[in-house]
């Protein structure tokens, strides 16, 4: 089956852009073969038959299982120096991170 997406060298470079990424012109062709090996491998998950995919889990026949979730029990807020604790960069008590809107 063909891949519905096909990567062109307009397309890689667009990806690079928005991902702020450098690549050099005798890269694309790696990365465009790269990226397409594994939107390839996505779509052959499509192929695969799944008797009852709708349902979540079980065998065909068998009643759809519960779905369970935990009890929403809020918890205190971490203190700033929690939150904190594993910041690459800080300055001022706050995240510093890359400027991503140019003004």
């Amino acid at each position: 089956m063909p891949s519905p997406i096909e990567f062109d060298r307009t397309t890689i470079q667009h990806l690079a852009e928005l991902a702020r990424l450098h690549l050099p012109a005798d890269r694309l062709p790696v990365l465009r073969q790269r990226l397409q090996r594994l939107v390839d491998a996505f779509g052959a998950l499509g192929e695969l038959p799944l008797p009852n995919a709708d349902q979540q889990g079980g065998q065909p026949g068998e009643p759809q299982a519960a779905l369970v979730l935990r009890p929403d029990v809020p918890l205190p807020p971490l203190s700033p120096e929690q939150a904190l604790a594993n910041a690459p960069q800080q300055a001022a008590g706050a995240f510093v991170v890359p400027r991503v809107v140019d003004a």
